[in-house]
């Protein structure tokens, strides 16, 4: 519940005898190259986000000498036995990402559920509105990695685009059923592009997203 972590997490900052601004300054010396918003941290304080996105609740316990698991479950050990970690990629990433490494991936991760983690699911930040409203910028989606290239059509997915710095997130569209390198990537936002795969420029789908983390303020 909402309410549990984020009472957690006001009764440490208590404990530390410190103003949200103070927290905030110490969080952001923590993270520079990462920083959460004075205007997020206050919305986590006052219980507006239900869930945090990505690594968001580790960040916001390290200052307080804590984890996000405990900032999650407390002292429910019974609980936080049975979540474990996932590779949590940026765009940029999943590129050169190895499925192989998924086991023993150490890098970014997020919190995630056992049968996640069984499944081999790597979370993947999204660094832009392509999929809005549906899913804004800076959520967290699950994805089931695709080593075939075969998708459902329709499916959402992460893929990365030849000479694009970047990965993007779109709806799989399949163009000839005799040629799988041929597909179009539809945005959910119309104000971006779509993307399409030829034999000339093929584009790589690396994942399907199986779920989508309601994360951010």
């Amino acid at each position: 519940m909402t309410e549990d972590w984020v009472s957690r997490l006001r009764a440490l900052l208590k404990a530390k005898g410190w103003s949200v601004a103070e927290y905030h300054r110490r969080l952001s010396a923590m993270f520079p190259n990462n920083p959460i918003s004075i205007d997020s941290v206050r919305a986590y304080f006052r219980g507006r986000v239900a869930q945090p996105r990505g690594d968001i609740l580790d960040r916001l316990a390290a200052p307080l000498d804590q984890t996000g698991l405990f900032l999650q479950y407390g002292d429910k050990i019974e609980n936080a036995h049975r979540t474990s970690r996932i590779p949590l990629l940026t765009m940029n990433e999943i590129g050169t990402f190895d499925p192989s490494k998924v086991k023993v991936w150490e890098g970014s991760s997020v919190v995630a559920n056992e049968e996640d983690v069984a499944s081999d699911l790597v979370a993947v930040e999204l660094p832009d509105d392509s999929c809005a409203p549906e899913i804004k910028r800076g959520a967290t989606v699950f994805c089931e990695l695709v080593d075939d290239g075969i998708v459902e059509p329709g499916s959402l997915v992460v893929a990365k685009v030849p000479d694009l710095p970047s990965g993007v997130c779109r709806k799989y569209r399949a163009t000839d059923i005799h040629d799988r390198r041929r597909f179009k990537l539809i945005p959910i936002n119309p104000d971006y592009p779509e993307i399409e795969s030829s034999p000339d420029q093929p584009v790589t789908i690396f994942g399907k997203v199986v779920k989508v983390l309601t994360n951010y303020p």
